[in-house]
C-alpha cells in the first residue's frame, strides 16, 4: 500500500534570485488531511545551485572537516524546506512511523508550476528529528509531479525489459567517457540475463545522429526504456536540447520539443533515463522547456534526469540498482529510491568515513502513485514489435576476449588487448577498480597502477587485496595485464574465490570477457 503526500507550491512567475520566494504551500494526504500556509522559501538561485553541485560531488582530495561542514549546510537548507512544508503539516511523524514499520510506503510528490520552485533540490528534504534525509528513509520516495500537455501512457509494459542506449560524444564538445557508460550498461544487462535486452543506437558515439535514433524508434522495437548518455544544453531563449552529432561527428543541438515528439511517437516507451548535465535537464529552467519537462509533457510516463553531474563511482551502482529493481518488481519509484540508497553507500576517498552525496542527483518525474513497470514473471503477453525490425547496431567495446589465469593460489591475472591508448586505458582501469571495490590507496604510474582495496578499516595498511595493472603500448592500442592477490603488507589469507571474483567484476566493468 502506498500513501501519497502532495506538496503543492504556488509562487510568482518571476523571482530575483537574491531573496526568499514568497509562496503558498499546501500539503495534503487522503488519510491525514490538508493544510495551507503562506511562507518564504529559502530558495537557491542557479549560482548557488552550482555550489550545491560542488558539495554533492565533494570528497575527493578534500579534508574531512570541510566535507562535514559543507554537508551540514545542505542538511540545514533541506531542513528549512522540510519545516516550511511537511513540518508545518504536523502529520509527518505519524506517516513516517507507518513507513518504518512496513505497513505502508510513502511517496512524497512535489508539484509546482513555478520554474524557480521546480529548480530547488527537493530531494534534499531533511528532518533531523525523525529520519534525516527523507529520500533515504526506508519506505519513502521523493518524486516530481509532471506538468503535462498530453495524456500519459499507462506504465504497464512487458518482459523482457528492452533498453535502447543512445550515447553521443561530438568531437567539438568537452570530452566525456560515454564509452565507459556503454560498457557498464552492457555488463549490467548481461548480468540480468534473458530478463533484459539491450540495443545501441550506434556502436560509435562519435557519430550518433538524431536521424538514426528517430529511425530506430520508428522501425524497430518495442523499446521500453531510452537511456541517453552525453551532453545537454539549456538556452534561456530557446530552452533545452540534447547534443547529438552530425554525420561528420560535429555538434548537433536537437531541441527538447523535437526529442520529446520522437519519443512520444514510440508507443511502447515507458521510461527515459537522461544522464546528461544539469543544465540540459533544467528541471526548473522553464520546466516545460527543459528536456525532462518536454518529454514528460508529451505523455511519456516517467523520466529520470540528473540535476547534478554523477561521477563514474556513483554511475555504476545507480544504473545497476535501477535496472535490477525494474526487472525484479517493475516499480519505478521504488527502483529510484533503491538506486539512491545504493549510491549513498559508495565511499568517498580515504581516510574519510563518509559516503557519497550523489544520491541527491537523480530527479524522478512520475505521475500519481508508483505504477508497475513490468509484466508477469512468466513473460506471457509479450508486446509486438513496431514495424519492421532492422538489426540494432551491436556495440563495439574497447577490448574483447581476455585471458584469465591462476598464477598461484589466491593470485589471478587478467590479460587482454584494447584499441585504446595507454593513458586512456590506465584511467579506464583505475575507474573500474574504484567502482567495483572500496579503494584504500591508489598509485598511478606511467605504465600502470597499484591499488589497495577491501578490509574493514579505511586505512591502506588494513586493505585485504592488492590490485596491480601494467599497460604497454601495442601499435595503435595497448596490452593490459591486471593482477589480484592478497595485500602483501597485511598477510590476511583469503579464499581463492574472492580474488578471482574481484578480477571478474573488474572485467565486467571494462566490458572484456575472460575465458573460462
Amino acid at each position: 500500500m502506498t500513501q501519497t503526500i502532495l506538496i503543492s507550491v504556488d509562487a510568482p512567475d518571476e523571482w530575483s534570485g537574491n531573496e526568499p520566494i514568497s509562496a503558498s504551500v499546501t500539503v495534503s494526504s487522503p488519510n491525514h488531511g490538508e493544510t495551507t500556509r503562506n511562507v518564504a522559501l529559502p530558495a537557491l538561485g542557479f549560482p548557488q545551485l552550482d555550489a550545491v553541485e560542488d558539495i554533492v560531488n565533494s570528497g575527493i582530495g578534500t579534508d574531512p572537516q570541510t566535507v562535514v561542514d559543507q554537508r551540514d549546510m545542505l542538511s540545514s537548507w533541506g531542513q528549512q524546506l522540510f519545516e516550511l512544508t511537511l513540518g508545518a503539516w504536523g502529520q509527518w511523524p505519524t506517516v513516517l512511523r507507518g513507513a518504518q514499520h512496513g505497513s505502508q510506503r510513502v511517496q512524497i510528490v512535489i508539484r509546482s508550476a513555478s520554474s524557480d520552485i521546480a529548480a530547488q533540490p527537493w530531494e534534499l528534504l531533511h528532518d533531523a528529528d525523525t529520519g534525516g534525509f527523507l529520500a533515504l528513509a526506508p519506505g519513502v520516495g521523493v518524486t516530481r509531479d509532471p506538468l503535462r500537455r498530453a495524456h500519459a501512457k499507462t506504465l504497464r509494459a512487458t518482459r523482457p525489459l528492452r533498453i535502447l542506449v543512445c550515447a553521443s560524444a561530438p568531437h567539438d564538445q568537452p570530452a566525456i567517457d560515454v564509452v565507459a557508460e556503454m560498457v557498464q550498461l552492457n555488463a549490467i544487462a548481461g548480468g540480468l540475463g534473458a530478463a533484459v535486452e539491450i540495443g545501441f543506437v550506434t556502436a560509435d558515439p562519435g557519430v550518433c545522429t538524431f536521424a538514426r535514433l528517430s529511425q530506430l524508434l520508428e522501425q524497430s522495437g518495442p523499446w521500453h526504456v531510452l537511456h541517453f548518455a552525453g551532453h545537454g544544453n539549456f538556452d534561456p531563449v530557446q530552452g533545452g536540447a540534447l547534443v547529438f552529432t552530425k554525420d561528420d561527428g560535429s555538434t548537433d543541438f536537437v531541441p527538447a520539443s523535437q526529442v520529446a515528439n520522437a519519443l512520444a511517437a514510440h508507443e511502447p516507451l515507458r521510461l527515459t533515463v537522461l544522464n546528461a548535465c544539469r543544465g540540459a535537464m533544467g528541471v526548473g529552467r522553464r520546466a516545460l522547456d527543459s528536456v525532462a519537462g518536454a518529454i514528460i509533457a508529451s505523455g511519456v510516463p516517467a523520466c529520470v534526469s540528473m540535476q547534478f553531474v554523477v561521477t563514474d563511482a556513483a554511475a555504476l551502482p545507480l544504473a545497476q540498482t535501477l535496472y535490477s529493481e525494474l526487472v525484479g518488481h517493475g516499480d519505478i519509484e521504488i527502483a529510484v529510491a533503491e538506486a539512491r540508497t545504493a549510491v549513498s553507500r559508495v565511499p568517498i576517498s580515504p581516510p574519510l568515513f563518509l559516503r557519497s552525496m550523489e544520491w541527491a542527483s537523480p530527479v524522478l518525474h512520475l505521475e500519481g502513485a508508483a505504477g508497475l513497470f513490468g509484466a508477469p514473471a512468466d513473460g506471457a503477453g509479450a508486446a509486438p514489435a513496431v514495424g519492421a525490425a532492422p538489426a540494432v547496431a551491436a556495440v563495439v567495446l574497447p577490448g574483447g576476449a581476455a585471458e584469465l589465469e591462476e598464477v598461484e593460489r589466491m593470485h589471478w591475472r587478467l590479460r587482454y588487448r584494447t584499441e585504446l591508448a595507454p593513458a586512456t586505458t590506465i584511467e579506464r582501469i583505475t575507474s573500474a577498480v574504484s567502482a567495483v571495490a572500496e579503494t584504500r590507496h591508489l598509485e598511478r604510474r606511467t605504465d600502470g597502477f597499484r591499488a589497495l582495496i577491501g578490509g574493514v578499516l579505511p586505512f591502506a595498511f588494513a586493505a585485504t587485496e592488492e590490485v596491480t595493472g601494467t599497460v604497454l603500448p601495442d601499435g595503435t592500442g595497448s596490452l593490459v595485464s591486471i593482477e589480484s592477490r592478497p595485500n602483501p603488507k597485511n598477510n590476511v589469507l583469503l579464499d581463492q574465490g574472492r580474488n578471482r571474483d574481484l578480477i571478474g567484476r573488474i572485467a565486467a566493468f571494462l566490458g572484456v570477457t575472460p575465458a573460462a
